[in-house]
Formats: C-alpha cells, structure tokens, sequence
C-alpha cells in the first residue's frame, strides 16, 4: 500500500468527506422538503375534487327531489284541465286514452331520467370513494415523507456539531 498519509492530510480529508456529506444531506433534505410539498399540493387537489363530487351528488339528490315536486305540480295541472272541458264537445273516451298515453309517455321518461340520475349518484359517490382512498394515501406518503425530512434534520445536526468539533480540533492543531 505505500506510505501512510500525513496527519495533515488525512483530516483534510475527513474534513472535505464530512463537508460533501453535509452538502449531501442537504441536498437530499431539500428534494425531500419539495417532494412534501408536491403530495401536499396533489393531496389538496384530491379533496378539492372529491368536494365537487360531494357537490354534485348533493346537486343530483336535490334534482331527483326537484322532479318529484314538478310532477306533482303537473297531475294538478292536469286536474285542472279535465275539469274546465266540457264533455260534450269532444269525445272524452279518446280525450282519456291520448291523456293516459300522454301520461304513460311522462311516466316512462321519469324513470329514465331517475335510474340516469341514480347512475349518476353511484358513479359520484365511486369516484368519491376512490378520491378518499387517493387522499387517505397521499396523506399517509406525506407522513411518511415528514418523517424522513425530520430524520434527515438531525443527521445534519448532528454532521454540523461533528464538523464543527472537526474544525475546532484543526484550529486547536494549528495554534499548537
């Protein structure tokens, strides 16, 4: 192998290893700290989303809720009419097959507009459930990701007073 290295030398060495480890660590926490922001950020948007599913499930719910009374409002409508013909001047067996088409028509375009808004609802209330676990797993990386940061924070620390004693024992050697 050689000749050992000078003493000098040798803590130069050390000093520039400990240094480059500092600077590493440093750089290291700082990806850390931006990749925390990014899930935080992503984490943010998710609820975001997820609250404007919530919205719109809400929105259906009332829609649906809508409908009903609109319906109501039309067989009264409807009443209304029946009552203010009068049942001389038009043949009321054919009045009351084309109402009852008519309303056998309306009836079968409710359903279709409930089960849609019902299909609607499940898919919102998926894409809610999906949001959440999204969120609940972001939340859980961005611990995680604190966590590290934390743990990298008294490495440093701990490299910082290491080099600092370094230092100190280097200005110690030089007054010697």
């Amino acid at each position: 192998g050689g000749p050992p290295w000078p003493f000098a030398m040798q803590r130069a060495c050390a000093a520039r290893s400990t240094a480059d480890l500092a600077k590493d660590y440093e750089s290291d926490l700082q990806e850390l700290i931006a990749e925390n922001r990014r899930l935080s950020v992503k984490a943010q948007c998710l609820e975001r989303d997820n609250r404007a599913l919530q919205d719109k499930i809400e929105e259906a719910t009332e829609e649906k809720d809508f409908d009903t009374s609109t319906r109501a409002s039309c067989r009264s409508e409807r009443r209304d009419t029946v009552k203010s013909l009068d049942p001389r001047s038009i043949d009321v067996a054919e009045f009351f097959e084309s109402r009852e088409d008519t309303l056998k028509s309306e009836i079968d375009s409710e359903r279709h507009r409930t089960w849609e808004l019902e299909e609607e609802l499940l898919d919102a209330r998926r894409n809610g459930a999906t949001l959440t676990d999204q969120v609940s797993c972001l939340v859980g990386e961005c611990q995680d990701q604190q966590s590290v940061c934390e743990a990298r924070d008294v490495e440093v620390e701990c490299l910082q007073r290491r080099i600092g004693e370094l230092m100190h024992a280097v200005q110690l050697q030089r007054v010697a």
